[in-house]
């Protein structure tokens, strides 16, 4: 593996001074050999760049400056250089070592081990050095096989030169033989103590024994030696990371970012440094930008995810948390952050898995659990509620105050998960603490709930004895009165209440309630001002006042108080709902999307934003934002439903069936509605095999009578089994009288060959329904059968209604084609086929009356047209078709047409008819 990162340093840009034309190359070189002896890199550097500019194939000058970049640590201009040197042929035993070191740092490997043959050639000691440079690249390209033998060969030569003491301390190195290695790299310090490539390794050994302060060290003393590498910074920032010198690691890892502002590790050191000084933005940053390469991936990915969670960052939480969770211990509290992260973005369902394994050990974790339960609930995701609630252990108590808080909070859980004994938590809590007024005030809401009245009306005596000056226990009685609906009964008590404190919200908003209801208008808006006065903030009693005065008053009221407070939900909810009541629907649109949808928004929010779009006609948008509701919260049931009715008015009932099916398998698996709702689908869809199994299961667990009979009437009714189907589907219509549920009745009747009864079904439905067109469309239908005159009234009703109804009028063309009313035909067929050119039916019956206009040529576009369409499988359109055919003397095609009608007892007599027409006509025309 590679355990050793070395990285691209930047180059060093520098100000190549003037120089005289007279100056020759050799002059440059040699002024710059005078420097180098006097340890004046900058000014030797120049002159050998005046050298080259003079001389650019140079040998010496492209070496010497080689060397001297190398001696600084500028690897890729030390590479540059010396590579030019050796294409200059400059001396192979000087070069290649320098130019393998230097490929060192530049990270290129390859180019190390492609020097493999030349440096053969090379002495015994050049060669040893270049082996310990073979012996790391081998190593970092993960060929350890050539790295024993690279450094058996330097250990040959001679096993206690220095470099191969460093190609044995690199390869003990990378076996994990740190001791050794070690061992190796202290005497190849005692024999050369500046020697940069010991002192890195050295730094790299001292990391790996966790001994980062004599890491540091060795990385400050390379830095010194080689002030232009940008590795070694890196490692020192590491290191001083490490000893927990946070600001130091990150003025190093400042310096890398400053040349190199997209290094992978120095943002690294910078995010960790930052989050443990709980900079999170900055961590955060720094993090993404190091795992843009990929770096550190799963630590980053903690920093990542943990700082955004802190910033309120949930999504982004979420992502990066989820690609390391399966490895955090259960009880690391970064699997804590991840659930709370799940539970922000909706995916509740998740939750249980994430922090499966945890185990509470402490109040503080019953308390997350608690908490995390709560919040489960209130989104509605009860199973899942429950299921972290069991996780919570039991602790030893202390009888203090806090410990009866934790009752109540189990308790009030309790309930909420609809588990009554969330009432003996209540009690217990009272039991500890008997003056926790909290407790007792739930517990006597809790009673009214379940209704238990006598334990509530106990707790209000109590409270009117007791506590004379607190309204609670009016409050109380009240409550009890309003849920047995004793209106005059809670007024009086409630006025008490009021007596005592005058300021009583739940006193005022429920008076005025009352007043409402009983229709006192006056005392109504009495009431209300007097809640307004005392609460002008209440989102409750503005809402309350506005919907009593709707005036401009309560209007500014609510418009006040969100302009002053635009971040509060509450508020612009509120403002929103007097907007749309106003017609304002831009601006209401305005103020909705300014807040940001999550989990946890509540179900308001969302219907005030598909009303909105309702009102603007938005169908896409509204659909849009149903799939959003949904994916958002998966536990709120009215995005399902209401997109279920979305599919089936776009005839898309099988998309619906899934979501049924998914929401079913899902978090609404003991929801009535859409059980109902997937049975009625499997019946429409006439899918009879599924719609028997389904209503097995429903029978098995219990179901509404009324609605089983509706459920097995259409079974038979499928089933083709009539006489049995109309007593169930009778019942099903006086029970739920509706357009549907009698045509289904009329369809049984008529299935038992009782036209007449399923006549006057339809006939007694329209007499107080005279409307609904639906049914009287199967009613004229049925007329077609038996008395076509009165078909034709009621198809001219509906026109009358929806003058655009394609069944109306393309059976009303039919009609009047029997009555010879050719003129009346044609205007109904014409308006029907510009509304519905591709409806065979349509196409079909335009192609009839044009031929009985004689219009015999568009008669056969027409007719020619329809049967296209209905690729020959409707038999009606195939006989018209060989009608219009043999009218402009196409006999054979007739008969060829003819040939292909099936045979049954509505075709036949017409069909031999057409044959023996055709035949006669073809025989006069060979005549």
């Amino acid at each position: 593996m590679k355990w050793l990162s070395v990285l691209v340093c930047c180059s060093v840009l520098i100000n190549i001074g003037g120089c005289s034309e007279s100056e020759t190359a050799l002059t440059h070189i040699n002024k710059a050999k005078t420097y180098i002896d006097e340890d004046k890199f900058n000014e030797s550097i120049i002159e050998l760049k005046n050298a080259i500019k003079k001389a650019p194939d140079n040998a010496d000058a492209r070496f010497l400056l080689g060397q001297l970049y190398l001696q600084q640590g500028s690897g890729l201009n030390a590479v540059k250089e010396l590579e030019k040197a050796q294409e200059y042929n400059y001396s192979p035993a000087k070069v290649l070592p320098l130019l393998a070191r230097a490929y060192i740092l530049v990270d290129a490997d390859t180019d190390i081990l492609a020097l493999n043959d030349q440096a053969k050639l090379l002495p015994d000691d050049v060669q040893m050095r270049y082996l310990a440079y073979k012996t790391l690249a081998a190593i970092r390209t993960e060929n350890i096989a050539l790295a024993v033998e690279a450094s058996a060969q330097a250990n040959s030569f001679d096993s206690v030169s220095l470099y191969s003491m460093m190609a044995m301390a690199y390869l003990n190195l990378a076996e994990k033989q740190i001791v050794k290695a070690n061992t190796q790299v202290l005497r190849v310090l005692a024999a050369e103590p500046k020697n940069p490539d010991a002192l890195m390794l050295q730094g790299q050994i001292a990391t790996a024994m966790n001994d980062h302060a004599r890491a540091s060290s060795s990385y400050l003393q390379f830095a010194t030696l080689q002030p232009k590498s940008s590795v070694v910074i890196l490692f020192l920032a590491d290191s001083l990371l490490k000893e927990q010198k946070y600001s130091a690691a990150e003025k190093y890892a400042d310096i890398i970012l400053s040349t190199l502002p997209n290094q992978p590790f120095a943002h690294y050191v910078k995010a960790t440094a930052l989050f443990e000084l709980k900079a999170y933005r900055g961590a955060k940053r720094h993090a993404e930008s190091a795992l843009l390469s990929n770096f550190n991936w799963p630590y980053l990915k903690l920093i990542a995810g943990v700082s955004s969670y802190f910033l309120n960052n949930f999504e982004q939480s979420h992502y990066h948390l989820n690609s390391i969770v399966q490895y955090l211990t259960p009880d690391h509290p970064a699997r804590k952050i991840f659930a709370l992260s799940q539970l922000q973005l909706g995916l509740v369902g998740e939750i249980s898995d994430t922090l499966s394994g945890f185990t509470s050990v402490s109040k503080a974790d019953d308390k997350f659990l608690s908490s995390l339960s709560y919040q489960l609930a209130e989104l509605g995701a009860y199973q899942d509620a429950k299921a972290l609630a069991s996780q919570v252990s039991t602790h030893e108590t202390d009888g203090t105050a806090s410990d009866a808080e934790q009752k109540v909070r189990e308790g009030m859980l309790k309930l909420v998960l609809n588990d009554p004994s969330g009432i003996q938590n209540l009690k217990a809590a009272l039991a500890q603490s008997p003056d926790m007024l909290s407790a007792e005030l739930a517990l006597a809401y809790a009673a009214i709930q379940t209704g238990d009245f006598d334990q509530a009306l106990d707790i209000s005596e109590k409270w009117k004895n007791e506590y004379p000056d607190n309204p609670g226990g009016y409050n109380v009685l009240a409550g009890v009165y309003l849920k047995k609906g004793k209106l005059t009964k809670a007024k009086e008590a409630l006025l008490q209440s009021l007596a005592i404190a005058p300021n009583n919200l739940f006193a005022l908003t429920e008076l005025t309630l009352i007043a409402q209801q009983q229709k006192h208008d006056q005392a109504a808006k009495h009431w209300s001002e007097m809640a307004v006065t005392a609460f002008p903030a209440n989102v409750k009693i503005l809402r309350q006042h506005y919907g009593i005065f709707k005036d401009e008053s309560a209007f500014a009221k609510i418009k006040t108080l969100f302009e002053t407070n635009k971040a509060d939900l509450s508020y612009g909810m509120l403002y929103a709902e007097v907007l749309l009541d106003t017609d304002n629907i831009v601006a209401a649109d305005q103020v909705l999307a300014s807040y940001t949808t999550s989990i946890i928004s509540p179900k308001k929010l969302w219907q005030l934003m598909l009303f909105v779009q309702k009102k603007q006609d938005n169908d896409i948008n509204y659909q849009r934002l149903l799939a959003g509701w949904l994916k958002t919260n998966p536990y709120h049931i009215e995005p399902v439903l209401l997109l279920v009715k979305q599919f089936v008015n776009k005839k898309q009932a099988d998309k619906a069936l899934v979501l049924i099916n998914k929401s079913l398998a899902g978090p609404h698996k003991d929801n009535k509605m859409l059980k109902m709702a997937k049975m009625h689908l499997l019946l429409e869809g006439k899918l009879l095999r599924e719609a028997k199994n389904f209503y097995s299961k429903l029978e098995s667990v219990g179901m509404n009578k009324k609605l089983s009979q509706g459920f097995q009437g259409r079974i038979y009714l499928l089933e083709q089994n009539y006489a049995q189907a109309i007593p169930l589907l009778a019942a099903y219509y006086h029970h739920f009288p509706s357009s549907q549920n009698i045509i289904l009745l009329a369809s049984s009747l008529q299935g038992d060959n009782q036209l007449n009864a399923a006549i006057t079904s339809l006939e007694s439905h329209l007499v107080s329904n005279e409307n609904d067109d639906k049914v009287r469309g199967q009613l004229a239908n049925l007329y077609l059968q038996a008395q076509p005159d009165k078909a034709i009234s009621h198809y001219e009703k509906m026109l009358s209604r929806l003058p655009n109804n394609i069944v109306a009028l393309n059976n009303l063309a039919w009609l009047n084609i029997a009555k010879g009313e050719l003129e009346t035909a044609l205007l109904h067929s014409k308006k029907a086929i510009g509304l519905a050119p591709e409806n065979p039916n349509v196409v079909d019956t335009r192609g009839m009356v044009l031929l009985k206009t004689e219009n015999r040529l568009d008669a056969w576009k027409a007719s020619s047209k329809a049967y296209k369409i209905s690729k020959g499988q409707d038999m009606s359109i195939a006989l018209n078709y060989a009608e219009v055919l043999i009218s402009i003397n196409e006999n054979q095609k007739a008969l060829d047409v003819l040939r292909k009608v099936v045979n049954n007892s509505s075709t036949k007599q017409r069909k031999n008819s057409l044959i023996t027409l055709a035949k006669k006509n073809r025989t006069l025309r060979n005549l």
